[in-house]
């Protein structure tokens, strides 16, 4: 059973990954980001929900989603989820953070993160971040820097 935040979850999980894609980005950052969805996720739904872990290609970029089958966000709240200190719902654990952190993390790496929710439809959060450039091109020429490929997945 996957274990989350030291606490043993039970959801029914799925991983969609429909294309290969590479990224400059900080791995750690990113993958701070994503364990704050998932972590959300995993607070706002129950046994027998799923969390959906996702990535695909869309034109230049590449979208990242975490998709769960919880009781969803209501309009009013989601403008400003991604406010530092803003709660969900009353009684939740945490800061109200972890949104906040997820924007500002994807913001840095010059990409968008969206939200499709409704009450009794779940949650898709979306990262959207722009591929690395393409390495097939000429090398650049002698004396000039090459672009950095640390922390790339």
């Amino acid at each position: 059973m996957p274990c989350v935040a030291g606490v043993t979850v039970s959801r029914r999980w799925r991983l969609e990954i429909q294309d290969e894609a590479e990224l400059e980005a900080d791995g750690t950052r990113l993958g701070l980001a994503l364990d704050a969805l998932v972590e959300n996720a995993v607070e706002h739904t129950a046994e027998p929900d799923m969390i959906e872990l996702g990535a695909r290609r869309v034109g230049n970029r590449v979208a990242i989603t975490v998709r769960d089958t919880g009781p969803g966000i209501p309009p009013e709240q989601q403008e400003r989820i991604f406010e530092r200190f803003a709660r969900g719902s009353p009684g939740r654990r945490g800061a109200g953070l972890g949104l906040a952190i997820v924007k500002a993390i994807v913001e840095a790496h010059r990409g968008q993160v969206r939200i499709a929710s409704g009450p009794g439809r779940g949650s898709t959060f979306e990262i959207l971040l722009p591929l690395a450039p393409r390495r097939d091109g000429p090398p650049p020429p002698a004396g000039e820097p090459q672009p950095s490929r640390r922390g790339s997945r």
